[in-house]
């Protein structure tokens, strides 16, 4: 059985993990109203400064006359502000929401001869052709924990990884290490694997 990565339901699920965070929740409103915010305040302040007769004037040789300038320098250091702190807590949110789910890309998931073989690339850290290899037979599987909220499935038992350099998808691959006690998997695939495990008993 060959599983496919719906990416409609994977940013729902980000997002309900975002949502049951507070944390990530707060991070999340700062990403969203940043910018917008940091433009707003500008030109309140820009209008403010160059509207009001009485704000940001200064006295030359005895004459009345409007900073320009200093207006415009600061309006652009908030436009400034706004944009780094997009930044910053895009980058802070991407960090701290679950890397089980951020991070995979490129993802091929089945169950064949009793086995759930689940290879993907992690974002960010592996070179483009490097694939992590995932094998797990199912008699192998001593628990399975599942949120129903956030759709996380969390396997237990003996779980073989390696990293494929060069991974060609024409070989197969079968690590046997018994090097992972547990793999978190977000069923975010259709069909659906938590219905697949819960047929053969497993939830």
């Amino acid at each position: 059985m060959i599983f496919r990565e719906n990416e409609k339901l994977k940013n729902e699920i980000i997002s309900q993990v975002i949502e049951n965070s507070r944390g990530l929740w707060t991070l999340a409103k700062c990403v969203k109203y940043a910018i917008p915010a940091a433009i707003i305040i500008a030109v309140i302040y820009a209008c403010l400064f160059l509207f009001v007769p009485d704000l940001g004037v200064v006295i030359v040789a005895g004459a009345a006359k409007k900073e320009i300038v200093p207006i415009i320098s600061r309006t652009v250091l908030i436009l400034i502000f706004g944009i780094v702190l997009y930044f910053c807590c895009g980058f802070m949110l991407a960090n701290r929401t679950s890397k089980d789910l951020t991070e995979r890309t490129e993802e091929e998931l089945a169950i064949a001869d009793g086995v759930i073989r689940y290879i993907f690339r992690t974002r960010y850290v592996t070179s483009p052709d490097n694939r992590v290899v995932v094998v797990i037979p199912l008699r192998d599987i001593t628990s399975v924990n599942y949120n129903n909220k956030t759709r996380r499935i969390e396997l237990i038992g003996r779980i073989s990884s390696d990293v494929v350099e060069k991974y060609n998808p024409a070989h197969q691959y079968n690590p046997n290490k018994g090097n992972l006690k547990d793999l978190v998997i977000y069923d975010y695939f259709t069909p659906s694997l938590v219905d697949c495990l819960h047929s053969r008993g497993l939830i």
